[in-house]
């Protein structure tokens, strides 16, 4: 039996034009670990009610949620993580999630994150976190691409940064509630881009 994956749609505009995004890099992820990338279109301009409504039953199909990249949201997003969240499905996330839960995002101007497929600094990992638990180490290098931060989060923070930002967020209630700032899928060589990918495919 194949597991289902879903992703969550981004909206992103491009010369005046609306698309629905989905990262390619993601779905590749996805189909290495023989799994089937479900994506879920969401309408952000649509009541987000009566839009959540529409798509609940696709991701009650699906058995784990990949939440893309960004920090543009929108009130159907935090229903999505909201629901997600309630209903214990692993769920692999950040930003989305910790502002969800009662987190907030802000700009740091200090930042200079900013490589997707290349290394850019290192980040200490918390023992009694799951991500110790997957990772071993208790420091590894990654990559990174954001120009905000979460700030404070009541979810559990299992890694930050030298300039103390903080790259992961998880629940140790939930089966898979985890977030983490860089972007392992555009590494996915990298030896805990495949530790992480191959505890989230397994759950």
């Amino acid at each position: 039996m194949y597991k289902k994956i879903g992703i969550i749609s981004r909206e992103q505009i491009q010369a005046k034009s609306k698309y629905k995004a989905f990262n390619s890099e993601i779905v590749d992820v996805i189909q290495k670990y023989n799994c089937i990338p479900i994506g879920i279109i969401v309408d952000f301009d649509a009541n987000p009610d009566l839009e959540f409504d529409k798509i609940r039953g696709i991701i009650d199909f699906c058995d784990a949620i990949i939440l893309q990249g960004g920090s543009n949201f929108y009130s159907i997003d935090q229903k999505i993580v909201k629901y997600l969240y309630d209903q214990d499905i692993p769920t692999l996330g950040m930003q989305t999630m910790a502002v969800t839960i009662g987190g907030k995002l802000q700009v740091l101007p200090q930042l200079n994150h900013d490589q997707t497929d290349h290394y850019v600094h290192p980040i200490h990992i918390l023992k009694d976190t799951l991500l110790y638990h997957i990772m071993k180490e208790s420091q590894i290098i990654v990559n990174s691409r954001h120009k905000e931060a979460i700030v404070n989060t009541p979810l559990l923070v299992g890694a930050y940064s030298d300039d103390h930002v903080i790259e992961e967020v998880e629940d140790p209630t939930k089966r898979f509630f985890l977030g983490v700032q860089w972007h392992p899928e555009s590494i996915f060589n990298d030896k805990n881009s495949l530790k992480l990918f191959d505890y989230f495919f397994k759950i």
